[in-house]
């Protein structure tokens, strides 16, 4: 079943007591979370198996907190700084 078409259900079933449908939405995208971890991880084993496999070699680097660096870059340059300007 689809997950939009499960959180529909849930949302129908429980509107009138949000506190068991904000418990109940969490599980789901806790199990929804869980699934793409899971999907992600197995494609990523896979291509390193294969690229093991070929010889090839893998580059790879954190790419956490890289928007901050590129915001940060960005507002240095531009003359705005992130403030918009009212044209009257």
């Amino acid at each position: 079943m689809d997950i939009f078409w499960r959180k529909r259900r849930l949302q129908q079933k429980y509107q009138r007591d949000r506190r068991v449908l904000k418990k109940n939405l969490s599980k789901l995208s806790e199990s929804r979370d869980n699934k793409v971890s899971t999907m992600l991880d197995q494609a990523t084993t896979a291509v390193m198996k294969n690229c093991k496999a070929k010889g090839y070699g893998i580059v790879y680097e954190d790419l956490r907190r890289i928007r901050n660096s590129v915001n940060r870059r960005e507002k240095r340059f531009n003359p705005f700084n992130g403030k918009v300007l009212r044209v009257f």
